[in-house]
């Protein structure tokens, strides 16, 4: 009879052989013979092989994908935990249950695994398969914030900004955590901060440096916010072609008031040549969603003639946003 030793150690063995062929070590690369040893591994028990075949079926066959992983998570493997979380959260191989993803996430976030607490963290603050409870939010992403994940910096900072009792400082902190990761909302967050005072000095030249951060990934209230600062901030920090640079590319991206702000400047000429047929598309656009803006296109109409006018409206119809 062989003891229950020896055969934890045959399954281990038969689990490191699928590694060798699936890695190349010390034979040909061979997927077919990989997956015949994960395969005798993981019938005889083997979570990591479990946990490998999982991922080899992912994508192209997720209904096994998540039987292999479930019986990983079943045995404590924390990342096929988190795996069978996500599976179960977007109906990926499995009929959608939000409760029992945040039952599996609960599990491998209570082993360590921080994505998990993450996703916890998420669902109690958004109130998703479970009640929503911001002291249990705050716990989790906690958890997860401490181990570097980004989205839970993100948004335990903006639970400290809005939710619980408000603790600026505290939300600084995990808005440079994460913006120092290059999270371009947090950048934004942490520009706010800056400008408003928002848990420390207020300092213009700081606010503007992680605005610029985040406007250059393409955030437009971010290059907004920079373009103000261009352009009515502190005089040092001026610079009004600059200004008008940023209220284009916002603009282009459908924010409302970089459109209001950059008809005004093509209209003077003032950081751009001079453009009332411009002028006119952004306030007409503008207008959409800011019905003063209906009066400005009126006035600059009165300085066009009824060609450019038409050019302008036409310039508006077929305007699309263009994403960054």
């Amino acid at each position: 009879m062989v003891s229950p030793g020896r055969r934890g150690r045959a399954r281990r063995a038969a689990f490191l052989l699928g590694g060798l062929f699936e890695q190349g070590r010390g034979v040909a690369p061979d997927e077919a013979e990989a997956l015949h040893w994960y395969r005798r591994a993981a019938e005889a028990g083997e979570a990591d092989a479990q946990f490998m075949l999982g991922s080899m079926a992912m994508g192209h066959d997720d209904t096994e994908a998540f039987r292999w992983f479930r019986q990983a998570a079943e045995q404590g493997d924390s990342q096929a935990q988190l795996q069978v979380g996500h599976m179960y959260a977007t109906g990926q191989g499995v009929e959608q249950d939000q409760r029992q993803a945040i039952q599996w996430w609960r599990r491998a976030a209570e082993a360590g695994e921080a994505w998990a607490a993450s996703f916890l963290g998420g669902a109690y603050l958004a109130g998703e398969g479970v009640s929503e409870d911001r002291t249990e939010a705050a716990k989790w992403l906690t958890q997860a914030a401490e181990a570097d994940i980004v989205e839970a910096q993100l948004m335990l900072g903006m639970l400290h900004t809005v939710g619980l009792s408000p603790d600026e400082r505290t939300a600084t902190k995990w808005f440079r955590r994460a913006a120092e990761q290059g999270n371009a909302e947090a950048q934004y967050q942490l520009g706010v901060s800056y400008s408003q005072g928002r848990g420390m000095k207020p300092n213009e030249q700081k606010a503007a440096r992680w605005f610029e951060a985040a406007a250059e990934q393409g955030h437009t209230d971010a290059q907004h916010r920079l373009a103000c600062i261009r352009s009515h901030g502190d005089p040092a920090n001026r610079d009004i072609a600059e200004a008008v640079r940023w209220y284009r590319r916002a603009a282009e991206q459908g924010h409302v008031h970089a459109q209001a702000r950059l008809a005004g400047y093509c209209a003077l000429g003032d950081g751009t040549t001079q453009d009332r047929v411009e002028a006119y598309k952004w306030a007409k656009l503008a207008a959409a969603e800011e019905p003063s803006m209906a009066e400005v296109c009126s006035q600059f109409a009165g300085w066009m003639t009824p060609e450019q006018v038409e050019r302008a409206e036409e310039l508006a119809r077929h305007w699309q946003p263009r994403r960054e």
